[in-house]
């Protein structure tokens, strides 16, 4: 039996807004003081129970958990005005009123939302022999609700509202209604997997389904929305092992993706599902030394999308076109024997990534599918002492991708219809629309470790630099182009009980 509690607290100066175009040229580090964002903060209380139990037969075993988790995250923003397209990249308000000054004027905004997950799953496994063959039979059944309050309400007019100070309207009056959307889920599922041993080859059949209902109402206005969803995967699972040294395996599954339902789009939106496929080995070249990849190719139809940018602190999540990914995955890895005369050992780990995923119909037919880069990879390089210290130093590469459905290409300011904005237009600055490609970058991060003497492998004293190079670059353009940290060193004590 074990039980574990897990409590995480967070007060911090936090904005979810990001750059302009012409923000991020001429200051891409700086946005405090925007629109009186340096008022901006977020609160967060986050719980987790589990209950897990396990029993251990000779040809058994049974597992059961208990689990839930309460999210409570609110956030505290200074709500803007439009801005004019003009006027970028200052903030001089035509009309003062809107600037945000405590006591004086403007107004902040009070995001509160609640996470509330409750489940329950049982799992068995079951070792047994008919005739020649071996069997692992595996099944279980889980069962999972979730709730979720997205709410908002206004402080007074120049009011610094915070967790300690959720505003004179939080509760009152309608600003302080001015939404609360209620979500609720409920899942419940089945599988049940043989992995049978015929010689050298695992053949693996197996089947899962689920049943799941979405409901959505919001207050104030009494609309409310219910969708129920049927789930049937079916997976086949190839393993080929040869002397120990190669294994070359394949599978074929339907995949199934349940629409999201906080959205400012349609609700429901229909589940994503598709045929995805794999073929690929793992092999021992010498002592140390071991390489693997595979190939891949989905097929994706009703394909969610989720758009970089929110409508009235709603994110824009979409059925788009059928699509198709396809790629492989490369690894290897080598670890030294000792150093002559030391018990010092040199490891490297290389890793590569290729994925080609685009639209396969309609008018985006050819369009590469949002967020999917074509190329990642790292490669890392290390030294060992024993059980006393570590250092490895890493090169790590995440390439371009684009950010809509149209792969709008340089960077354009936009409405929230997608239409690029023109002089003399407005924007909303809070939840900017920024559309285009997101360049690559190449980052060099490093790990320095040593464990006490006299602690043995328990406690190590540690060092993590980050983007050592410090480069510029761009995480992504969700609400407005967001650069990356820049260089970063941390340093801490890990001890182990």
């Amino acid at each position: 039996m074990e039980f574990s509690i897990t409590r995480m607290l967070e007060d911090s100066n936090y904005d979810e807004s990001n750059l302009t175009p012409v923000e991020y040229a001429l200051a891409p580090r700086r946005k405090l003081g925007r629109f009186g964002q340096q008022y901006n903060t977020m609160a967060v209380d986050f719980s987790k129970y589990d209950l897990k139990h396990q029993w251990n037969g000779e040809h058994l075993t049974l597992s059961s958990r208990l689990y839930t988790t309460r999210t409570d995250r609110r956030r505290f923003t200074v709500d803007p005005e439009a801005v004019s397209v003009d006027a970028l990249p200052t903030f001089v308000y035509d009309n003062p009123d809107y600037q945000f000054e405590p006591g004086v004027s403007g107004v902040m905004v009070s995001r509160s939302r609640l996470y509330e997950n409750y489940g329950a799953e049982t799992r068995a496994v079951i070792d047994f022999q008919t005739g020649s063959l071996g069997h692992e039979l595996a099944f279980g059944i889980q069962a999972m609700r979730s709730l979720f309050d997205d709410g908002r309400s206004f402080g007074a007019v120049g009011e610094v509202i915070s967790r300690g100070n959720p505003g004179s309207n939080f509760g009152e009056g309608e600003l302080a209604e001015a939404r609360l959307d209620k979500y609720q889920s409920t899942a419940i599922a089945g599988y049940i997997q043989d992995a049978v041993q015929v010689g050298n080859l695992q053949i693996t059949p197996g089947l899962r389904a689920e049943h799941y209902t979405q409901h959505r109402e919001r207050r104030f206005t009494g609309a409310e929305f219910e969708f129920d969803g049927e789930r049937d995967d079916r997976l086949l699972a190839l393993l080929y092992t040869r002397v120990e040294r190669t294994q070359i395996f394949a599978n074929v599954a339907r995949g199934y993706t349940p629409a999201f339902a906080r959205s400012a789009d349609e609700f429901p939106l229909k589940p994503e599902t598709g045929i995805n496929s794999q073929i690929g080995f793992r092999h021992k070249l010498a002592s140390g030394l071991n390489v693997e990849g595979a190939a891949f190719y989905n097929l994706i139809y009703d394909t969610v999308v989720q758009l970089p940018y929110t409508v009235d602190d709603a994110n824009i999540v979409v059925n788009s076109a059928d699509s198709r990914s396809l790629g492989f995955d490369f690894g290897l890895n080598y670890e030294t024997p000792t150093i002559a005369g030391t018990n010092v050992r040199a490891n490297s780990t290389v890793a590569y990534s290729y994925a080609r995923s685009t639209f396969t119909e309609g008018e985006l037919d050819g369009n590469r599918v949002p967020e999917t880069p074509l190329h990642a990879g790292s490669i890392t390089v290390g030294l060992r002492g024993g059980e006393r210290w570590n250092a490895s130093l890493t090169v790590n590469h995440f390439g371009s991708y684009v950010s809509d459905l149209l792969n709008t290409r340089d960077f354009v300011l936009a409405d929230e219809d997608r239409k690029p904005v023109q002089a003399g237009d407005s924007v909303e600055i809070r939840e900017v629309v920024v559309l285009g490609r997101v360049s690559s970058n190449t980052l060099l991060p490093a790990r320095v470790g040593y464990f006490l003497p006299w602690s043995g492998p328990k406690t190590e004293l540690w060092v993590t630099g980050r983007n050592l190079t410090n480069k510029l670059y761009i995480v992504d353009i969700e609400n407005g182009i967001r650069p990356g940290a820049a260089r970063t060193v941390i340093g801490g004590v890990t001890v182990r009980f």
